[in-house]
């Protein structure tokens, strides 16, 4: 064996000697230089339906024929080698055409990858094996050829070719595979409306402009394969009718009147019944059921109705026994009244004992701007006196005699009469005397003012301080007590009665003088982080040898000195405390005292309050989570997140729901504001992990890894697993793969051999999981 092996490592030696001495002596006498032996895949990528048989060619250059070849053939989609190793060689061994190509026919019923590994030709001594060594250093093998063989189709159209009225219908397909490429297609003389497809079928809605038989046609494609399938759609049509108020009634009239409506019917067939409805949906017995209609299509019938109202068609049916088009069920018209239907408004007040112009309005409806009404003014006081009492909005007056007076106006058209009364109360306008009177006391106490008014109804007085107005209210004799804290003139300038009347006047003044009183000023103070706070009072009156003077401070906690203006303060409470700094001044004989106090509202606010956001947090596949922050006795609180994709809602409770989870860490901070103390924050770090994805498991009964499962599957809706083999056969198919996981038995209730497979993982709101799976079970 050594001989021999030395043997061959001397020939192939001397045979590389001799090719290169060949090459260098053409080199130098031919001027060429040697050129690679190169073997190159030149097929296109194909298709086919169902199987697949054609020629694998393969370009040869400097190449001595006969050729053989060794190739692979793999899952265009998986990658896993189906076929290896597959031999052309010895009594198969190829020759080129004049192009220089050798085919060699392949034949598959499944869709492959071919791969070139090597090739021999006429220099390597046959026969040729897997094993065969020749120049393969020296040969190049390029190029790969994929083919796919498609599933055929066999779509279903489901139709019961019974006649339909109307101008739509609706045909259901199924094809033959849930997702898929199917469509309808389009139809002369048909409208496709729509289209609404989901899991296992497509269906359309179909309309046509006219009755007849039309054919719809489905087709489904996938990749080569192609098929249709067809059916017959039989529309009848429908009637479309169109009617119209010929007369109208009068609701001034008593009983029921008689209203003519005109039908005027197209399309349908044959002969017509009908009835017509109000809007209450009432039918009308006395109109006719059938209709015999004139060249034009038209019949008129008559109905009976005490009021306006909308008539539509009810009940149309025609030979064929075909109701109207949908849509077309609201024909309708309107039967109007022709009474005027006058209105005066509410009861009037005019302060005075004319009114210019009287109101009153008839309908407005477009049907009774047709016509000019007939106006009358009557009263049942002859006081009353009219401008002209023809006209809608004349003029009425009662000289001196002020009171209430009733007004009615009658209208008339096209025969109709309509009335309405009105209240008219003339009124006189209302009149004050005010007593002129000083008056001198402490700033604090009040003083009355007194005025006289000539209603024996309540009035409203206005008097003006500085330009600002003020009301007092009472009967024919009224007064109001006031308190100013300097001299004060007041001016009486308007009085008003319960009727709205009122009179004006520029000359009543009252003035009240007032002696000086204390002005207590606490100073400014700001809300407080803490308990504690420096206050600073003002002293408003100077110490006198003629009155005494004195100040304190008052509120809920401890002063330092609550008798001096300046102190420390230390609250009892955080919340608002109202501070009190009160001034007195008294004469020495206690008989006068005036006295002022003023509060301040101080906000102490506590500073030991400390966020916490919740401990960090891992979830699996999730959108959201509920939080658990600590909910603070104290201050404003919300979520925040730097990403924008978070949410939460809502956004300031502890317990929110955080949305929009990302995969990794999700750190979000959770912030309480206050309104002088610093905030506070704290974070919580929830961590997205999302789908596992194994690719191996041994069910072997060993209680390790004797389930295939999907991390964080149950939590993807609508989702399913597929398994196939190295044969890209489905072996395994799971709806709504729970994390209970898959025991490696298939479909069929077999178990699965040991062996390399392949899984498809797929849901709403994933990305599909494609990979291998290793199953090693029992031997």
């Amino acid at each position: 064996m050594y001989r021999k092996s030395l043997y061959i490592l001397i020939q192939v030696f001397f045979s590389h000697i001799i090719i290169y001495v060949l090459a260098f002596l053409g080199f130098m006498f031919a001027g060429n230089v040697f050129s690679q032996q190169k073997a190159t895949i030149v097929n296109s990528d194909t298709a086919s339906c169902g199987s697949f048989s054609a020629d694998l060619k393969i370009k040869l250059e400097n190449v001595k024929a006969p050729i053989g070849f060794v190739y692979d053939i793999y899952d265009p989609v998986s990658g896993v080698r189906l076929k290896k190793d597959l031999i052309v060689a010895n009594g198969d061994a190829l020759f080129p055409d004049l192009d220089g190509i050798v085919k060699r026919l392949i034949s598959e019923s499944v869709s492959g990858r071919v791969v070139l590994k090597k090739f021999f030709d006429a220099d390597i001594p046959r026969p040729w094996t897997i094993n065969t060594v020749g120049y393969d250093g020296d040969k190049i093998v390029d190029g790969n050829w994929t083919f796919m063989v498609d599933e055929p189709v066999s779509p279903l159209i489901g139709h019961n070719d019974v006649p339909k009225c109307g101008y739509q219908d609706t045909l259901h397909a199924i094809p033959t595979f849930d997702k898929g490429t199917y469509y309808w297609k389009d139809v002369a003389g048909l409208i496709i409306k729509e289209t609404v497809g989901f899991t296992g079928m497509d269906s359309v809605i179909i309309e046509a402009n006219k009755p007849g038989t039309y054919e719809m046609i489905f087709v489904e494609e996938n990749g080569a394969c192609k098929e249709e399938a067809s059916a017959s759609v039989q529309l009848l049509g429908s009637p479309r009718p169109t009617i119209t108020a010929l007369s109208h009634i009068c609701s001034s009239l008593d009983g029921d009147q008689a209203a003519t409506i005109q039908m005027a019917v197209k399309d349908g067939a044959g002969n017509y019944s009908y009835k017509f409805k109000d809007t209450k949906g009432n039918l009308f017995p006395e109109t006719g059921y059938y209709l015999y209609p004139d060249p034009q299509g038209v019949d008129s019938k008559s109905i009976k109705i005490n009021r306006e109202d909308t008539i539509f068609v009810a009940e149309m049916r025609d030979a064929n026994n075909c109701p109207v088009s949908k849509g077309e069920d609201t024909t309708k018209t309107v039967v109007y009244d022709r009474n005027p239907f006058v209105n005066l408004g509410p009861d009037l007040v005019e302060c005075s004992n004319v009114l210019d112009q009287l109101p009153g309005v008839i309908s407005d409806s477009d049907f009774l701007k047709r016509f000019i009404p007939f106006y009358n003014w009557t009263s049942t006081s002859s006081n009353v006196s009219f401008g002209d009492k023809t006209k809608l909005n004349t003029s009425a007056s009662v000289a001196n005699n002020y009171g209430e007076y009733n007004l009615t106006l009658t209208a008339t058209i096209d025969g109709c009469t309509s009335s309405d009364e009105l209240s008219i109360l003339f009124n006189e306008p209302p009149a004050m005397t005010l007593p002129k009177a000083d008056s001198t006391f402490c700033a604090g106490e009040s003083i009355l003012m007194e005025v006289d008014a000539n209603s024996d109804f309540e009035v409203q007085i206005d008097y003006a301080v500085n330009n600002t107005i003020f009301s007092i209210h009472s009967g024919n004799g009224l007064s109001t007590s006031v308190s100013p804290t300097e001299t004060t003139t007041y001016q009486f300038t308007k009085i008003t009665d319960i009727h709205g009347c009122e009179t004006v006047y520029s000359d009543l003044y009252f003035t009240a003088h007032v002696l000086p009183v204390p002005k207590a000023d606490a100073g400014s103070v700001e809300n407080v982080c803490g308990k504690s706070i420096n206050l600073q009072a003002s002293p408003s009156v100077t110490v006198s040898e003629n009155y005494q003077y004195s100040g304190i401070w008052s509120g809920k906690g401890v002063f330092e000195d609550a008798n001096s203006y300046q102190t420390n303060f230390e609250s009892a409470v955080f919340e608002d405390n109202s501070l009190v700094w009160t001034e007195t001044v008294s004469s020495f004989d206690g008989y006068t005292v005036c006295s002022d106090e003023v509060s301040v509202d101080v906000f102490f606010e506590p500073d030991t309050i400390t966020a916490f956001a919740g401990n960090d947090t891992i979830v699996f596949n999730q959108s959201n989570v509920v939080l658990s922050a600590r909910e603070p006795a104290y201050g404003e609180p919300f979520w925040k997140a730097i990403s924008d994709v978070l949410s939460f809602d809502p956004g300031n409770r502890h317990d929110a729901t955080l949305n929009g989870l990302k995969e990794g860490d999700n750190k979000v901070n959770w912030i309480i504001n206050f309104k002088y103390c610093e905030s506070q924050s704290d974070e919580v770090i929830i961590k997205q992990r999302g789908l596992t994805n194994p690719n191996g498991f041994s069910p072997n009964g060993d209680g390790i890894n004797d389930m295939f499962i999907i991390g964080g599957a149950e939590k993807v809706p609508n989702n399913k697993l597929v398994v196939f083999d190295g044969n890209g056969k489905l072996v395994y198919s799971q709806d709504n793969f729970s994390n209970e996981g898959w025991n490696g038995v298939a479909t069929s209730g077999e178990r699965l051999s040991n062996g390399t497979y392949y899984y498809v993982f797929t849901g709403d709101g994933i990305e599909a999981i494609k990979d291998f799976l290793i199953i090693k079970g029992e031997n």
